[in-house]
């Protein structure tokens, strides 16, 4: 196996130390305590929620690394971690706002900025060395991204739902496979932490949420898309798994000696 060239292996550095301090930042926040006002039980369980899902990002980073599909790494890292953060660390300072580096949420947001940028530096040369293979795939493939922009596009915002869709499909066109499921898991496994922390909330002494048929559907979809996402994952390392076995040569028998 060809080794990583030098701006293949920055590129890996930066993309695997994209993805950790985001869980980091989530495992700040959850060790941080609730905010005042906030119950224990609802802060867990979301804190718990927002881990897992950070988690499987870092996952689908690795997997894009370990598989040699650095240019999907960059691209799935920028687009869901570095750019968003990135930019809103710097909206903040060119704003002339509050830059208190005193406070954790201030470093990742540098942190992520500075990530942005070398992230985008090595995507130009590592798309210059990258060799795009040609493969034919069915239109079925791209079912995945078409039900993640779908859901968001009904139940949470555009801009998110173009962002979560679109590193899916770079994934699946450079055929980053186990990246591309586990992005598919992560849409949709905040939603049964959210129905959690529905039932805390309806059975706590504070204000009674209200539940619609809208968020009822939402929940319904939610947790049956995530149920097709891991049995699709499932499915997928089974059969990886069966091809690396057909791929290993079998001991041939010796002819029998008449």
């Amino acid at each position: 196996m060809k080794e990583f060239s030098l701006f293949e292996k920055i590129s890996a550095a930066l993309v695997g130390l994209a993805g950790l301090l985001y869980v980091i930042t989530y495992v700040v926040a959850l060790a941080g305590g609730p905010r005042y006002g906030t119950p224990t039980g609802v802060f867990v369980v979301n804190g718990i929620g927002n881990l897992v899902y950070a988690l499987l990002i870092f996952g689908a980073l690795i997997f894009a690394v370990v598989e040699r599909r650095l240019l999907v790494g960059i691209i799935v890292a920028s687009l869901k971690i570095t750019l968003p953060y990135g930019s809103s660390f710097i909206r903040t300072a060119l704003a002339g706002g509050s830059m208190d580096f005193g406070q954790a949420g201030t470093i990742f947001g540098l942190l992520f900025f500075l990530l942005a940028i070398g992230l985008i530096v090595m995507l130009v040369f590592v798309a210059k060395e990258t060799k795009f293979e040609s493969t034919p795939f069915k239109w079925l493939s791209f079912l995945g991204p078409i039900l993640v922009f779908a859901y968001l596009i009904l139940f949470d915002s555009f801009s998110n739902a173009l962002i979560s869709s679109l590193a899916e499909v770079v994934a699946l066109l450079l055929l980053a496979v186990m990246t591309a499921e586990l992005l598919f898991i992560s849409v949709f496994v905040r939603v049964p932490f959210a129905i959690i922390i529905t039932i805390i909330e309806s059975t706590g002494n504070g204000p009674k949420p209200t539940i619609t048929f809208g968020l009822v559907l939402e929940w319904v979809l939610g947790i049956l898309l995530l149920a097709y996402g891991i049995y699709a994952l499932i499915v997928h390392i089974r059969h990886s798994r069966h091809e690396k076995h057909e791929d290993i040569p079998q001991p041939q028998k010796e002819p029998a000696l008449e």
